[in-house]
């Protein structure tokens, strides 16, 4: 997911369309002796969709890791929102979200408590208000006294992005 924050002086997540927003060349990812992905060259412009489809095991969520700056690749090159991949890997993350397949989030707590405990995990002075505010910004609120079990796939795929939002995992060390 691209934010529609600025992400450096000379890229935004706004791009305009046709704007190049990923473009690497030869990424090459191991896991011991497997090569889950060789020689990644992709280009994507604002404005395009891209699907990526394979089999399972052939790579799909690993390169999708190292787009999002949470795995490095063993050989290659490329840029992200402008961000070099390889060395500015922490300031990606700050922008491009990766919602993995498995959920994580806590089945006996309400809406309410899974967002307002992942915002206390992260540090934030008031975790009750960014709880609620991601509430709010989800569309979660009729929810937050139900129980994310008893949450439809797609609702529960909701607060699970809702608690993967700037918001609830930015520290805030002055607390």
């Amino acid at each position: 997911m691209f934010t529609a924050e600025s992400v450096s002086d000379n890229v935004s997540a706004s791009a305009l369309p046709g704007e190049t927003l990923v473009a690497v060349v030869d990424v090459t990812k191991h896991f011991g002796d497997r090569i889950a992905v060789e020689n990644l060259e992709l280009n994507l412009c604002a404005g395009e969709v891209f699907g990526l489809v394979g089999a399972n095991g052939g790579g799909k969520t690993t390169t999708l890791r190292i787009l999002a700056g949470i795995l490095k690749p063993d050989r290659g090159r490329g840029y992200v929102l402008g961000l070099d991949l390889a060395h500015e890997a922490s300031e990606i993350r700050k922008h491009i979200g990766y919602m993995s397949q498995r959920l994580s989030l806590y089945s006996d707590l309400t809406v309410y408590q899974n967002l307002r405990f992942r915002a206390d995990v992260y540090g934030l002075r008031s975790p009750g208000v960014a709880a609620t505010t991601a509430m709010r910004e989800f569309e979660l609120e009729p929810f937050a006294r139900s129980r994310a079990r008893q949450l439809s796939g797609g609702w529960a795929r909701r607060l699970q992005l809702a608690s993967r939002t700037h918001s609830l995992t930015q520290i805030d060390l002055s607390r």
